[in-house]
């Protein structure tokens, strides 16, 4: 089962979180949204609603997700919120094998994405689309990363 996030309107500033001078977070607290990069881990947060901050935790801890691929959706206008979904969905789906070493639709392990809003299209040029992978059934990981898990 997919599961959706969606990303709000707000940029706020990373606001907690610490990196290395490799970018790693080294210590856990707020990260926004806009600043989440391919590596880093966090804990999924409420899905009934906007997403400006997610809680940045190193991923040597115990977290629920982690960042294996973004992409940007190409266009000037806003395509719609079923079109963006769809393609976050197709692009995640299709990035997912080259992280984890198995198809998506074969994996045990489920995936997680952060999207655009047509406000956040419109208000911060927001195209991204940011793929996380996660344990089934919301239970959180305890190792280090998932890439090349094989499950």
């Amino acid at each position: 089962m997919l599961g959706l996030i969606i990303v709000g309107v707000v940029m706020g500033l990373n606001q907690g979180a610490e990196r290395n001078d490799s970018g790693q977070i080294t210590s856990a607290g707020d990260l926004s949204a806009f600043d989440v990069k391919v590596g880093d881990c966090f804990d999924l947060p409420d899905p009934n609603g906007e997403v400006t901050d997610l809680s940045g935790v190193p991923c040597t801890d115990p977290h629920d997700a982690e960042v294996y691929a973004t992409f940007d959706i190409d266009g000037q206008d806003f395509p719609g919120t079923d079109k963006v979904i769809a393609e976050a969905e197709r692009g995640c789906s299709r990035r997912f094998k080259d992280f984890v070493g198995l198809p998506y639709r074969r994996s045990e392990l489920e995936l997680q994405y952060l999207y655009p809003t047509s406000d956040s299209w419109d208000t911060q040029d927001d195209r991204e689309v940011v793929c996380a992978v996660t344990e089934p059934d919301g239970k959180k990981t305890t190792v280090e990363t998932l890439q090349d898990a094989k499950r």
